[in-house]
C-alpha cells in the first residue's frame, strides 16, 4: 500500500464478484446458524472445560478455596446487579464497581 502512494502507482485491481460467489452469499444468508455454532460458543464451551480439568487436578483444600471464593463472588456479583438496579430506580446513574 505504501509503494502505491509513495509512487502514486494505481491500486491493484481487485477481482470482480463472481455469480458463484453471490449464489454463496445468498445461501449463507438463507441459512440459520445455532449460536452453538459460533467460535464465541465453541470457545466458551472450550474455556469451561478447560475449567473443569484445572480442577478436578487441584487438591482437596484448594477445591474448598476456590468454592468459597466463586461463592463469595456469586454473592458479590448479585448485590452489585441489585445496587444498580436500585440506582438506576433512584435516578442515579453513576454504578457501583
Amino acid at each position: 500500500m505504501r509503494r502505491v502512494i509513495e509512487n502514486k502507482e494505481a491500486a491493484p485491481s481487485h477481482n470482480k464478484w463472481t455469480m458463484d460467489e453471490e449464489s454463496a452469499l445468498v445461501r449463507m444468508k438463507a441459512k440459520h446458524v445455532s449460536i452453538k455454532e459460533t467460535a464465541l460458543c465453541i470457545l466458551k464451551d472450550q474455556h469451561k472445560q478447560d475449567l473443569f480439568a484445572t480442577f478436578r487436578a487441584i487438591s482437596l483444600a484448594e477445591k474448598e478455596a476456590f468454592i468459597k471464593e466463586m461463592t463469595e463472588f456469586e454473592k458479590e456479583g448479585m448485590k452489585n446487579v441489585l445496587d444498580k438496579g436500585n440506582q438506576e430506580e433512584d435516578g442515579d446513574k453513576e454504578a457501583k464497581i
